[in-house]
């Protein structure tokens, strides 16, 4: 049975389901409030004894009490006035904790059992009530499309609709087991049957008989009594399928074989095509092997059907790539079921947009006339794409790079090349499918709401992933998402262009994205329009204060958001724009005002993201524009990497388009989810961190002018971290770049460091958080400013204690357990207790006496408070670059943040004729200290070189002891050979790359083409900047710049060494290839391929080398750094820079 409706009815349907991010929350709100809202959202699900975060306006100076509702019978709903003010004799005031003008946090009380706990927030005259754990309903819809139907299920999605969670009780489980109940007011009135229900999620069947209309949709958790029934903030649109015919068209009726030799293209569409023009029906495939060479294309309301996937198989014969298209085409109202479809020699497989070419994937010229349309179905069907299947031969390499090149996988702008299903359009539903690609298993363009995806699996190819753009009300179902190519390019991700909002992502396991830069899951967009203030806003009209930037797409779906001054933290859809006034779906529950800074951007609102399980890939990452997006209950294994967090929420400035492109988060909510695993970052290759970060970025177009916080309102708590960090990263812009942040109840174990919370952040709450093992409990400057419940760093003093004890020593060293409990007995106050000192004393003489040398500097962090840091002091560095010897120095940075004086002395251990002697020195409490370490240079040394040195750490009469190595030496390439600017690798001899040592004559010229150009020295220059030499002319064209540089290094002896990379300067998308001997050692590009520095070790054999460094960019020649250090922590001088323009 489907549905079809006019572009006209589309336009009307689509516009009523515009509402507000956040006008579920105000729902929620009490009728019998006073004023304006003082709440405009607040966090849930929350636990007794957790904190609420609520944020609106006017909240400094609040007044707040709380009763938890009884769970009386909840009648019907609109029978009682929903979230009505509470009674003062039921209720209890409770403290507001850092209460801000837009912000403040409560705690529900502990002893009360989990259930609906109403808030009365009373200031300057004005008074509501919130409902905290009663139901939000966010969006309804059908089962299989975005209207219901009656006989089918109805879904209701959003927050608090039941108790359970995947996993957890995220809100506790109340008494009584209480019973979620759904009810629709309409022509008829209704309570359904619910079938399942859970935190987010609530499942029921439409009677067969109801009437076709528009229906409230009232949710009640069973919690609350009559007052917490809450309303979706849309009606559901019910309409009666006009199912299609069912009328068969048998394809050996019409002359088809089945026998896998016959061509069965022409009687096959001749059935297709009959079926058509009956005005649709079932095209019938008996089973067999049916044969095909050319395209089929299915009409409207004319479904494919096979005996069954093992018994049906549809194959494409042609071998070679790029022969066809597509090899199944469609418009709209078509679908598939039951059989196997197997081809090689096609860019696609099933599609509706083959005819369109040449423009962006997501541009709008670049889409069908029909593209909104869509109610297309493929329902159990085995699909293989093996696009590498077509090599002759043996399968050469040379076959394998022209299929990629024909294949376009370079670029997300490929038009689609490389889909095996690619569609657009309205209620796309693909269910139980396996889908193996050479490139994209599935693309969704141009249009996706009602989308239904679920219980396939989608095997991604070279270069592809699983990818969905301009959605609403969509669901991801227990789905699996694998990289089956190591150059997979990642597991799921989404374009707004302009809104993907209200998505349920639950189920789901992605793995396998390994390839670059490019998140396993996660959000993009970007569509910058304005950035501004408002000259008037009355009802749902906004006049803007001057012209949009420009409208990259059409206005309606876009969002329009306060980022600053009266109303901030309101959203909007956007129903139609002008260059100058907006229309928005709904007023603003906060008038604006002179002070108001909107943004007008693309939409990412009301995520549901959870249960899933993510692993071996890049981050789980938000870009900004994230409004209510909820990730809870997942687990990430092997996720994310040292430059990134395994799990990443953003706001910045996504692009250069000016502060435009700012992108705020308001109301992220990460709870429950287990990271576990650190990975390797494949950008860097070093060693990653599991970490969950929020970022709060700059406008970076707006330079040092005070700009609006674009990370807002986010709450962390419940999540498990193992081996990483929770880390709030924030810019350098005034006056804060992340605020009102809630950070409870996470669990951070066996780490370097816990909570890392920036400088410009502000009301950031850090409660009941266990670090265990967490060498670095508390770091950033923004701790000194957080909320920390008093006696929690006593706590973690004791963790960490634990921590790296366990790491020294497989037995216990020491019984801390009377230590903890004397600092019990000292109370919450016990960090500013004298006794505290005394008593971190005797732990430090406990553990000193238990356990001998060699300790480690992890442990005096702990115990005293003490970080070295050694380096060489610049004469000692210039000595070995010169090779003139000498006295130098290395200095020994001492930072204390200890109470007691601390005496350190470094012994250093030199060979090959180094001399120095071991010196101590005191370090005062709360100080940074140098300790200077003389050392003689022996008259030659040249390069790098590492010695070991003995470390002591004295404070009262405990002494650690460990030994570090104190490295010596740059080993900066410093003498360089340039040449250009041209096209490097175009119309020069084939042999330049390739020379050889010997083989260089930097003295003669070199031919490009029928220009010939000289080498120029460089020298004493780290890093070299290639653009001082060779400026960018004003005519050059874009991507046609590039030069040469080339350097020598010595080996007396073969060795391990590390070569370091650097690339820098203005610009972007510039890239560095270094050549060694003729060989390729690695690239380095700038843009979102690879970030610099590049490190890379190697065995360098005894001789002379060249190193050949080729640069290319768009605009800009790069800056170039390069270093080549010795691996040997006990000497070093075999390897050193020297000119290249002799063969000494």
């Amino acid at each position: 049975m489907h549905l079809r409706f006019p572009p006209s009815r589309l336009r009307v349907m689509v516009s009523a389901s515009l509402l507000s991010v956040l006008l579920s929350t105000t729902m929620t709100a009490a009728a019998a409030g006073v004023g304006t809202p003082l709440v405009i959202w607040h966090s849930q699900p929350v636990k007794p004894g957790q904190t609420v975060l609520l944020y609106g306006d006017a909240l400094s100076a609040a007044k707040v009490t709380v009763q938890r509702l009884s769970d009386d019978a909840p009648g019907d709903p609109g029978t009682s006035v929903s979230g009505a003010d509470i009674r003062a004799n039921e209720s209890e005031d409770l403290a507001p904790i850092q209460p801000r003008e837009r912000a403040l946090k409560v705690l529900l009380p502990a002893g009360a059992a989990p259930g609906v706990f109403a808030l009365r927030v009373e200031a300057e005259g004005r008074r509501q009530t919130v409902l905290v754990n009663g139901p939000q309903p966010w969006w309804a819809r059908g089962s299989q499309r975005l209207e219901a139907t009656p006989g089918e299920d109805l879904r209701v999605f959003g927050l608090g609709l039941g108790w359970a969670g995947v996993h957890e009780a995220l809100a506790g489980l109340p008494p009584g087991s209480p019973k979620t109940r759904l009810a629709l007011r309409g022509s008829r009135n209704v309570e359904l049957a619910v079938q399942q229900a859970d935190l987010y999620s609530v499942r029921a069947p439409l009677p067969a008989d109801l009437p076709a209309g528009e229906y409230e949709v009232w949710v009640h958790n069973g919690c609350g009594g009559p007052r917490a029934w809450a309303r979706c903030p849309e009606p559901l649109r019910v309409q009666r399928a006009a199912p299609w015919p069912e009328r068969e068209f048998n394809v050996l009726h019409h002359g088809a074989r089945g026998d896998g030799a016959a061509d069965d293209t022409g009687p096959v569409q001749k059935a297709i095509d009959e079926a058509g023009r009956a005005g649709g029906g079932v095209v019938w495939f008996p089973s067999g092997q049916y044969r095909f060479n050319r395209p089929l294309r299915i009409p409207r309301r004319v479904l494919l059907r096979g005996a069954s996937r093992e018994a049906t198989l549809l194959y494409w014969s042609n071998r070679h790539f790029a022969r066809l298209r597509g090899i199944i085409h469609g418009e709209a109202q078509f679908g598939l079921e039951d059989m196997t479809i197997w081809y090689v020699g096609a860019e696609r497989g099933i599609e509706n947009m083959a005819e369109v070419e040449g423009k962006s994937l997501y541009s709008n010229a670049n889409r069908p006339t029909w593209w909104q349309e869509g109610d297309i179905v493929l329902r159990r069907l085995v699909i293989r794409w093996s696009p590498y299947a077509a090599r002759p031969g043996w399968g050469q390499l040379s076959d394998t790079i022209e299929i990629t090149r024909q294949l376009n996988f370079e670029s997300l702008d490929a038009a689609g090349t490389g889909a095996t299903v690619w569609l657009c359009g309205r209620d796309i539903r693909v269910e139980d499918c396996d889908i193996y690609s050479g490139g994209f298993p599935l693309l969704l363009a141009f249009m996706s709401d009602g989308s239904l995806v679920r219980n396939n699996r989608l095997y991604t190819g070279r270069g592809g992933l699983v990818w969905a753009q301009r959605g609403r009300k969509v669901i991801w179902e227990n789905n699996q998402m694998l990289g089956a190519d190591n150059m997979s390019r990642a597991g799921w991700s989404t374009k707004a262009h302009p809104y993907y909002d209200q998505v349920y992502f639950r189920g789901n396991t992605v793995a396998f994205a390994q390839s670059a830069d490019y998140e396993i899951v996660g959000s993009d967009g970007a569509s910058p329009v304005y950035y501004g203030g408002v000259t008037s806003a009355a009802g749902t009209s906004v006049q803007l204060s001057k012209s949009v930037r420009s409208w990259p797409f059409e206005p309606e779906g876009h969002l329009a958001f306060v980022m600053g001054g009266r109303g901030k933290g309101q959203a909007r859809t956007i129903r139609s724009g002008t260059t100058n006034s907006i229309e928005i779906d709904h007023p603003w529950s906060v008038p604006l005002d002179s002070t108001s800074l909107i943004g007008i951007n693309h939409s990412l609102r009301q995520w549901l993201m959870v249960g899933n399980r993510i692993a071996d890939g890049d981050s789980m990452q938000m870009y900004g524009l994230n409004h209510e997006v909820v990730f809870a209950e997942n687990q990430l294994e092997r996720v994310g990497g040292s430059f990134e967090a395994a799990l990443r929420f953003l706001a910045f400035q996504h692009t250069s388009d000016g502060p435009e492109a700012a992108e705020p988060s308001f109301f992220s909510q990460m709870l429950g989810n287990r990271l576990v695993a650190p990975r390797l970052d494949m950008r860097r290759f070093e060693s990653g961190t599991a970490a969950i970060e929020l970022s709060g970025g700059d406008v970076d177009s707006l330079g040092r002018a005070e700009t609006p916080c674009l990370m807002n309102g986010a709450v962390l708590r419940g999540n498990d971290v193992r081996g990483g960090k929770i880390v709030l990263s924030v810019g350098s812009q005034l006056p804060f770049r992340a605020e009102d942040i809630l950070i409870e109840d996470n669990r951070i174990t066996d780490a370097p460091e816990g909570l890392d919370i920036g400088p410009r952040t502000a009301g950031v709450m850090l409660r009941r958080n266990q670090l265990q093992g967490v060498r670095r409990p508390l770091v950033g400057a923004g701790i000194d400013t957080a909320w920390l419940e008093p006696g929690r760093r006593v706590e973690y003093w004791f963790e960490a204690l634990e921590g790296v004890l366990s790491r020294l020593s497989k037995r216990p060293v020491v019984d801390l357990r009377p230590f903890r409990d004397h600092a019990a007995q000292l109370g919450a106050a016990a960090e500013s207790d004298p006794r505290w000192l005394e008593l971190k004393r005797a732990v430090a003489q406990a553990v000193t006496r238990s356990l001998p040398p060699p300790h480690n500097p992890d442990l005096a962090e702990v115990l005293f408070g003490i970080r070295l840091r050694a380096s060489a002091a610049g004469g000692l560095n210039e000595a070995l670059q010169r090779g003139t010897g000498g006295d130098a120095e290395w200095h020994v940075n001492v930072e204390h943040r200890g109470a007691e004086a601390a005496t350190i002395r470094v012994t250093p251990q030199g060979a090959h004729g180094w001399q120095g002697e071991g010196v101590a020195a005191p370090a005062g409490p709360q100080s940074n200290t140098t300790v200077r370490l003389p050392v003689r240079v022996p008259a030659g040394a040249r390069g790098t070189f590492g010695f070991p040195a003995q470390v002591q750490v004295t404070v009262g009469d405990a002494t650690l002891a460990w030994q570090e190595t104190l490295q010596a030496g740059l080993g900066a390439i410093r003498d360089w050979l340039v040449i250009g600017p041209d096209i490097p690798g175009a119309s020069l001899e084939a042999s330049f790359i390739t020379n050889r040592v010997r083989q260089w004559r930097w003295d003669q010229p070199v031919r490009f083409g029928a220009n010939e150009k000289s080498w120029q020295r460089v020298e004493g220059v780290s890093p070299i900047g290639l653009e001082k030499w060779f400026p960018t002319p004003s005519n050059q064209q874009a991507g046609t710049m590039g030069a040469f540089a080339a350097a020598a290094v010595q080996a007396d002896a073969g060795v391990w060494v590390e070569w370091t990379a650097g690339l820098g300067g203005p610009g972007s998308r510039r890239e560095l290839q270094f050549f060694l001997d003729g060989k390729e050692l690695f690239d380095l590009r700038l843009g979102r391929e690879t970030w610099s520095p590049k490190r890379l070790p190697m065995y360098l054999s005894q001789g002379r080398h060249v190193i050949l460094v080729v640069a290319r960019t768009r605009d800009q020649l790069p800056e170039v750094s390069l270093s080549i250090r010795e691996l040997d922590d006990n000497g070093g001088g075999r390897v050193r820079p020297v000119v290249p323009w002799t063969q000494d």
